[in-house]
C-alpha cells in the first residue's frame, strides 16, 4: 500500500496509488494523481490536478503546481528511468516534464520551470536555472547552473546552454550557448553578455570587464579560437569565469558556427 504516516496532507479527492511514498509533511492537492513508485519528499507540494508519474522523485520542499504533468501519464507505456526533481525546485502550472528514455530527466535544486513549458526526455536543468513561460526544450537538452531560457523560446534537442547564459525570448537555439553569453534570434546568435546574471552570481566589475574583452575577441573580431585564446592567456589565469568560457568553446564549439 502507499506509504504515508497519516493522510492529513493528502486531499480526499487525490489518487495516491499503492506503492507510492508520500512523506507525512508533504501535501497532495485535490484531484492530483501520484502513481505507484513515485516518491514525494518532506515539504513537497503537489498541486490540484497535477500528475506525478511512476518512478518520479519530487525533492524536499519542491512544488509541482496545478495541472503540471511530470513523468508518464496514466495509460502511457512504461518509461524508465523517469524524472528526478531536486530540493526547492518549482514546476509551475500546466508544465510538462517528460520522462527520460535512457537517463532520467533531472530538475536541479532550486530550479524554476515556469508555467506551460515543456521539458523533453532526458534533459537536465541545472541548479537555479530558469525556464520561462511557454518555452520548449527538446530531448537531452542541458542547462547548466543559473542558465535562463526566455519566454516562448525553443531549444533544439541535445543543445547545451552554459552556466549563467541567457537565451532571449522567442529565440530558437540550435548551437551550444557559452557560459555568461546572451543569445537572440532564429537561429540564436551571441549579442552580448548576461551582465545581470554575472552580477547576481557575484562576478565583480573587473571580471565583467575581462569577459567583455573576451566576448569582442571571440565573437566580433573574426579571430580563430586559437588566436583569441592566445591573446587572453593572462586574463584566463586570473579569472575563472573566463577560463570556463574558453573551455566550453573548446569542448562544444561556437554558437556562430553553422549547425
Amino acid at each position: 500500500m502507499r506509504e504515508s504516516a497519516g493522510d492529513g496532507g493528502i486531499h480526499p479527492t487525490a489518487l495516491v496509488e499503492e506503492g507510492a511514498r508520500v512523506h507525512p509533511d508533504a501535501v497532495v492537492g485535490p484531484m492530483a494523481w501520484v502513481a505507484s513508485g513515485a516518491v514525494i519528499e518532506a515539504g513537497a507540494r503537489i498541486g490540484p490536478r497535477a500528475v506525478v508519474g511512476p518512478g518520479v522523485r519530487v525533492g524536499e520542499a519542491s512544488l509541482v503546481d496545478t495541472g503540471a504533468v511530470v513523468g508518464r501519464r496514466a495509460g502511457e507505456p512504461s518509461a524508465e528511468p523517469s524524472v528526478q526533481i531536486g530540493r526547492g525546485a518549482q514546476v509551475r502550472e500546466y508544465a510538462v516534464v517528460e520522462p527520460g528514455h535512457t537517463t532520467p530527466t533531472c530538475i536541479g535544486d532550486f530550479a524554476f520551470v515556469m508555467g506551460r513549458t515543456r521539458i523533453g526526455p532526458g534533459s537536465r536543468i541545472g541548479e537555479r536555472a530558469v525556464v520561462t513561460h511557454g518555452s520548449i526544450l527538446g530531448a537531452e537538452v542541458c542547462l547548466e547552473a543559473g542558465a535562463i531560457i526566455g519566454g516562448l523560446a525553443l531549444v533544439e534537442p541535445g543543445v547545451v546552454v552554459g552556466k549563467g547564459a541567457m537565451v532571449a525570448a522567442m529565440s530558437r537555439v540550435v548551437r551550444p550557448v557559452p557560459p555568461f553569453v546572451l543569445v537572440h534570434g532564429n537561429p540564436a546568435r551571441p549579442i552580448g553578455l548576461n551582465v545581470v546574471g554575472l552580477r547576481r552570481s557575484g562576478a565583480g566589475p573587473d571580471a565583467r570587464l575581462a569577459l567583455q574583452r573576451a566576448f569582442r575577441l571571440l565573437f566580433r573580431s573574426g579571430l580563430s579560437l586559437d588566436e583569441a585564446e592566445r591573446r587572453l592567456t593572462a586574463e584566463r589565469a586570473e579569472w575563472p569565469e573566463l577560463d570556463l568560457l574558453l573551455a566550453f568553446l573548446r569542448r562544444y564549439g561556437s554558437p556562430e558556427e553553422a549547425p
